[in-house]
């Protein structure tokens, strides 16, 4: 192991890598890399990107504390995280809730992208997004077109929710 001095306010102080310093749970080595201070025993729980993420959570994602969108996918670090995506890899044109929305398109109308009826009104976001319904309120039992037949019922039957004929 190596050692290195650095300039401090107080002076000259030693400081080990991969050591603690100031005892927040980040090494010295990872605040040193990021800018931060190895000596500010308040680094753990600062945001300096203002991702949503805290340096702590930044250090366990693997994700940069300086840079909101460590991957550039144009999805904030901490909603990737806070949702269950990989804030390490542009994944904002998947689907993995397979509701018909893209990863990038659900932070954009604020749905989950892990959960393919965010509002649990057994209409997927997607088809609810397609026929101007709300993904994020329970519609199930309007009926948009008038027709008689529930929005979910007329997704059920595969029609359309805002035409009477169909």
């Amino acid at each position: 192991l190596f050692t290195f001095r650095i300039a401090a306010a107080n002076g000259a102080a030693t400081l080990r890598p991969l050591a603690d310093q100031d005892g927040d749970g980040l090494p010295n080595a990872w605040e040193v890399l990021h800018g931060l201070d190895p000596f500010d025993k308040n680094n753990e729980l600062s945001d300096p990107d203002e991702d949503a993420l805290n340096n702590t959570q930044e250090f366990t994602a693997g994700t940069d504390p300086l840079d909101p969108d460590s991957d550039d996918d144009q999805m904030p670090d901490g909603w990737e995280v806070a949702n269950g995506l990989n804030p390490l890899l542009n994944d904002s044109e998947q689907d993995p809730d397979a509701d018909g929305l893209t990863s990038l398109e659900e932070l954009a109308i604020n749905t989950h992208p892990n959960q393919p009826d965010t509002d649990r009104d057994q209409m997927p976001d997607g088809w609810e997004v397609q026929y101007r319904l709300d993904p994020l309120a329970d519609d199930a039992s309007g009926d948009a077109d008038r027709d008689e037949l529930t929005n979910l019922r007329e997704f059920r039957l595969g029609t359309n929710p805002r035409v009477a004929d169909t």
